[in-house]
């Protein structure tokens, strides 16, 4: 985006412009709360058409929305896009706050795909953004955005500190959406930690919390999550029908990757209950959606979980092969509990093969 902003609207024409786009802003906001992503997405994209040519805080926000609805969707490349776009406009008007969640967003990007460097990188300018603006929600989301780091790395101590940082920041900004993310993060972390019946208090908590909100996007986190802790728990029954509302929401919202995520805890179950053939059909499927999303972590995970598929089968030789690979992604990604776990596993195979 370049050469704005535009001579050709004059003071009252752009007065009343963005009346209309921040009313469309606003109806896309309800829309996207409400679990109405595509509805979300037409309110927004009309609204920046309204305000074509000109570099005001509201479109950086606009951009900023449809790119975090791609990335819900999956679609990385096309989101990381309307972040550069989000951050450029922001820049060009002198909107921190804009830049700020930009510069997160693209963070977000760079964590998903699994260069670490880049996104530890754009967290922390992110975090000096968002203080010189005041930004207590964004410190709030940085601040967990990094504690999902050091858990990936295995510091789940740093994890903690982040977390409690986090939730602190969006109590201080008195925002449930933000205390509902970090809610869903404690409860992974719970259950990293062995602590399933914790986790699924926690996840619960928040997932009432969530459905009150009315807010189906972040329901979809917890439901996947508390399957895991479910899982966890041994209470299959339970997780086998929570993971039947994760397709819906997934269905509803047009979340790939949340389907992504269902499939991948579909087959623990059904592999739980001896359906071999039938957890590899939903892996290899998760695995597709995965790729498509350019979810790293995600992938690694969906192959670690095809290699004990088939473990279970005895085809010792095609297990290694898939741990091995997902071994190497894990290290890519510096997830080094999960690379310990891979490493573990490919040790005990050996003593099996």
């Amino acid at each position: 985006m370049t050469g704005f902003p535009s001579a050709d609207v004059t003071a009252r024409e752009l007065e009343e412009k963005l009346a209309k786009a921040h009313a469309l802003h606003e109806q896309g906001n309800d829309k996207e709360r409400s679990g109405d992503a595509d509805a979300a997405a037409e309110l927004w994209e009309h609204a920046l058409a309204l305000m074509a040519g000109q570099a005001v805080p509201l479109v950086s926000d606009l951009l900023y929305r449809l790119g975090t609805a791609k990335a819900r969707r999956g679609e990385t490349s096309e989101a990381e896009t309307l972040f550069h776009q989000s951050l450029e406009v922001a820049t060009w008007c002198g909107y921190p706050k804009g830049q700020a969640y930009a510069v997160n967003c693209l963070a977000v990007v760079a964590q998903r795909r699994g260069d670490l460097q880049l996104a530890e990188s754009q967290y922390r300018r992110a975090v000096r953004l968002a203080n010189e603006a005041a930004e207590f929600r964004l410190t709030g989301m940085v601040e967990q955005n990094l504690g999902v780091m050091a858990s990936v790395r295995g510091d789940l101590d740093s994890a903690e500190v982040h977390y409690r940082k986090s939730l602190r920041a969006f109590e201080q900004a008195g925002d449930m959406e933000g205390v509902c993310w970090v809610l869903n993060n404690l409860g992974m972390l719970e259950i990293d930690l062995g602590r399933f019946g914790d986790a699924e208090a926690t996840l619960t908590r928040g997932l009432k919390l969530a459905r009150k909100r009315k807010d189906s996007a972040t329901e979809g986190l917890f439901e996947v999550n508390r399957v895991e802790a479910l899982i966890g728990s041994g209470k299959w029954r339970t997780a086998r029908r929570r993971c039947k509302r994760v397709f819906t929401i997934a269905k509803e919202r047009g979340d790939g990757l949340l389907k992504a995520e269902g499939l991948k805890l579909q087959a623990i179950i059904e592999r739980e209950r001896g359906k071999l053939e039938l957890a590899l059909e939903y892996l290899s499927e998760a695995r597709d959606l995965a790729h498509e999303g350019q979810d790293a972590l995600l992938h690694a995970e969906v192959l670690r979980e095809m290699g004990e598929t088939k473990r279970s089968t005895g085809d010792f030789a095609r297990a290694r092969t898939l741990w091995e690979d997902a071994l190497s992604r894990f290290e890519s990604l510096d997830a080094t509990l999960d690379a310990a776990d891979m490493r573990e596993r490919l040790e005990q195979l050996g003593g099996s093969a």
